[in-house]
């Protein structure tokens, strides 16, 4: 028994050997690759956030693999480019005849396709914050930044198209939580001032220019709903994020 053992227990040490070496170069290779995939997804999304058309590199996004909260919310500031641009066009309309019928129905459909594609950012904003994998406070801050922005603007859709005051004023509650969590999520940061700043200067903005603290929506009369409506529309942004302006963020972490 002895003698089969040492006869045969370089064999079995030299398979022993083989098939550790074969797990650790497999391993080695599977690395290798998953390098090889991480590069080559920074390399696409680099050549994404050059593209200037928002239909495009959002397409471009949502083609990338893996899903991360770092495309989704470039996704979202692509979105709100977007939005921006329904707005200059129907304040372009707006600085002409109003009244002109064709015009009346130009700015309704633009409004309409405004209210969806707002919706859109909504729920790809809930996407990033309510979703299975963990999101670190460097984008959840702007996500939470950026829908807040874009409820604001829902708000004034509201405003514009329904009249309805009540609804407003739910929207815009909802756009100073976001406000609120965006300077939690900030404030966990070792960042400059500016960024600190942004939520805290946009929710200020909010009060200062609508008084929401001062007045009960659903009980202000016309003229008062009428300068509601001017001052949402005053405080429109226009930059990424929010105004005073967020520029849009070109990182991902590496």
């Amino acid at each position: 028994m002895k003698k089969s053992f040492k006869k045969y227990f370089p064999c079995i040490a030299g398979a022993i050997f083989f098939c550790l070496a074969a797990h650790q170069f497999e391993k080695f290779n599977s690395f290798r690759y998953e390098e090889r995939l991480h590069k080559q997804f920074l390399h696409d999304v680099m050549n994404t956030d050059l593209i200037d058309d928002p239909d495009e590199a959002i397409s471009r996004y949502r083609r990338l693999w893996p899903v991360i909260p770092e495309t989704g919310l470039r996704i979202l500031q692509r979105q709100w480019q977007t939005a921006l641009g329904i707005v200059d066009q129907i304040k372009a309309i707006n600085a002409g005849d109003r009244n002109h019928e064709i015009n009346n129905k130009k700015i309704a459909g633009l409004f309409d396709r405004l209210e969806k594609h707002l919706g859109q950012m909504e729920s790809q904003a809930d996407t990033i914050i309510n979703g299975e994998l963990s999101i670190q406070s460097e984008i959840e801050w702007r996500v939470h930044n950026l829908r807040a922005a874009t409820r604001l603007l829902m708000a004034y859709v509201e405003l514009e198209t329904r009249n309805d005051t009540k609804k407003t004023a739910g929207i815009l509650k909802k756009a100073i939580s976001d406000f609120k969590a965006a300077i939690e999520s900030v404030d966990l940061l070792k960042t400059d001032s500016l960024n600190r700043n942004i939520p805290r200067w946009n929710i200020e903005l909010l009060h200062d220019e609508i008084q929401l603290k001062k007045i009960s929506l659903g009980q202000i009369d016309a003229q008062k709903r009428l300068k509601l409506k001017e001052n949402l529309e005053a405080v429109i942004p226009e930059k990424g994020g929010y105004s005073p302006g967020e520029p849009i963020e070109k990182r991902i972490e590496k």
